[in-house]
């Protein structure tokens, strides 16, 4: 599980359903997934980072990150993330779109 493995919480998965794309002459089935997710700031960005690598059919459309003011953020620094927004801080967010792409030969 990579929200998980990251340490961010799932709030809501949305799909409006699965539709047929063409592209460069072949249909595929597209699924548009909405995911929303809470954590600390480096752990949405290595969330979003392993979600891409994780589903090769999987592209992200945009990712909308929401921090409180006082939210703890570090850049390329060695050892564990920092623990959640404390202190009755709100939690960060992220929006994620993306689609995901499945096609099934003849």
């Amino acid at each position: 599980n990579v929200a998980q493995t990251q340490g961010v919480v799932i709030q809501e998965i949305l799909s409006s359903g699965a539709s047929s794309q063409m592209l460069e002459g072949i249909t595929y089935t597209v699924l548009p997934v909405e995911i929303k997710v809470t954590g600390n700031v480096n752990a949405l960005i290595t969330f979003i980072t392993a979600l891409n690598q994780e589903l090769g059919t999987g592209v992200i459309q945009t990712a909308v990150l929401n921090a409180p003011p006082n939210a703890v953020i570090t850049v390329n620094t060695p050892g564990p993330t920092p623990k959640p927004d404390s202190g009755g801080v709100a939690p960060s967010t992220a929006d994620i779109q993306m689609s995901i792409y499945t096609y099934r030969g003849n």
